[in-house]
Parts: structure tokens; C-alpha cells; sequence
């Protein structure tokens, strides 16, 4: 068995390591998602396993709009919905459409 880490984080005890901005694992819900990851492969089968639609899977995607409605009380269309793989690819698309480079970009701080 290899022992070569599966992930950024590595533990140091008594130092709280804000650098990566990891979650307490105690709050990650393991159980949740084997649940979902359960639960899709006994609907979708080897479908589940394979690459996506670009704008995300059919599922999501109608999930997201019934929720929209439902919250909003309006129905987006698909186009309207933008799926990302995370929080920095997403910043990413957005930085990139409405920046051009010299631009000055206000953050909160820390970031």
C-alpha cells in the first residue's frame, strides 16, 4: 500500500494551518456524500462514472432550476446556470470575463 498522501492537507498537531484553508475534517460529511455517490450509481450505473455534459449534468442542472424557481419564483433556463469544478476555476471564468489586465480588483482581507 502506497504511502504517498491523497491530498494537500497534512496534519501537525497543535498548529492550525490557515495557508490552504481546509475544513475541520469533523465538519466534511462523509456519510452524506457516500449516500449520494450510492444513490447515483444505483441510478445512473457506469453512466455516473463517465465525463460530464460541459454545462454540467442533466440532473444538476434541473435540480438547480426547480430550486431557483422555487426560492426566486422565477424558472432560469439552463444557459443562465454556470457549474463549475470549484470556488477558484469558478472566480477564475468570472475574473476573466468582466477584468482586462491592469485592472484593479478590491478584496476583502484577509482573502
Amino acid at each position: 500500500m502506497s504511502h504517498l498522501p491523497i491530498g494537500q492537507r497534512v496534519d501537525q498537531p497543535g498548529i492550525i494551518d490557515l495557508g490552504w484553508g481546509h475544513p475541520d475534517p469533523a465538519l466534511l460529511p462523509v456519510g452524506e456524500v457516500r449516500r449520494a455517490f450510492d444513490a447515483a450509481l444505483s441510478r445512473f450505473g457506469a453512466r455516473a462514472l463517465e465525463y460530464g455534459q460541459v454545462a454540467g449534468p442533466g440532473p444538476l442542472l434541473e435540480w438547480l432550476i426547480d430550486r431557483i424557481e422555487r426560492d426566486e419564483g422565477r424558472r432560469p433556463s439552463p444557459d443562465e446556470i454556470l457549474i463549475t469544478s470549484g470556488i477558484s476555476g469558478g472566480l477564475d471564468l468570472v475574473l476573466s470575463a468582466l477584468t482586462r489586465p491592469t485592472d484593479t480588483v478590491l478584496v476583502e482581507s484577509p482573502t
